[in-house]
């Protein structure tokens, strides 16, 4: 039986709701465009949300999935109202987060309409295969939450399939230069977003073509890119690529069962 954590506990439940009402008053105040007298911090706002996160992580690991989205849901409300990083791979890795509790936490609506205000139309590519791919992954992530027709599903495939065909002509250079400094981290960023991203090319062609005859159920192809991504973060000490993940693929498994539901 769900029921309240421990985590939860030790916030206090007149904390969490002061901090839902807190941000729905900034949303009132912000749609009106009048200032907002704030009775909280942005700083004492953000320490709500990360704790509630983190009980939405311990309820998946649980199985809760009340719990999932009773926690999701007050910690979207409640971080949407809190400014992103002003970087482009920060804010994406930021955006990725929030689209993930929102979608726990039955917010579909109102993740898509924050990302159609978003400059989603191509990834703040970095200066290292590294960093390309990683934005890339992240960029493919929010495509599919904003979910504005059929083109964003199309760009998950097209970016996907452009990471695998620039694999041999931009990766080997890089991985060579990490070898040289005895540095194996990047090699397992790399199979981690391999995964991921093919995770989200999985997710993608579901929305748009759903259960295809002849191949593995949907849901059996994503554990198995998740437990592989998983194992890449564990050998590669990617704590919080780590984390990440286990957010996306229990919200990758609500994307497809909300598109089996309607």
């Amino acid at each position: 039986m769900s029921g309240e954590s421990w985590i939860v506990a030790s916030l206090g439940a007149e904390r969490v709701q002061d901090a839902v009402e807190e941000a729905g008053r900034r949303r009132f105040s912000s749609a009106r465009g009048a200032p907002s007298s704030s009775l909280q911090s942005d700083d004492q706002l953000r320490f709500v949300a990360n704790t509630l996160e983190l009980d939405v992580l311990a309820a998946i690991a649980d199985d809760d999935l009340p719990r999932v989205r009773r926690s999701a849901g007050s910690a979207f409300q409640i971080a949407r109202v809190l400014s992103h990083p002003e970087l482009p791979v920060e804010r994406a890795e930021s955006l990725v987060r929030l689209g993930c509790l929102g979608i726990l936490g039955d917010r579909d609506a109102d993740v898509r309409r924050i990302l159609r205000d978003e400059d989603l139309e191509e990834p703040h590519l970095g200066s290292t295969r590294g960093d390309r791919v990683w934005t890339t992954v992240l960029h493919v992530w929010l495509l599919l939450f904003r979910k504005n027709g059929c083109d964003d599903l199309d760009a998950v495939q097209a970016q996907v399939a452009a990471l695998r065909s620039d694999q041999n002509d931009q990766e080997p250079d890089f991985l060579r230069d990490a070898a040289e400094r005895k540095d194996v981290t990047p090699a397992w960023e790399l199979i981690w977003c391999y995964h991921v991203a093919k995770a989200a090319e999985i997710v993608g062609m579901h929305q748009t073509q759903g259960d295809a005859e002849g191949h593995h159920d949907v849901g059996e192809q994503l554990d198995a890119q998740f437990d592989h991504a998983a194992t890449a973060a564990v050998h590669g000490g990617l704590a919080r690529q780590e984390v990440l993940g286990r957010l996306l693929a229990r919200t990758a498994q609500a994307v497809v069962e909300s598109s089996n539901s309607t």
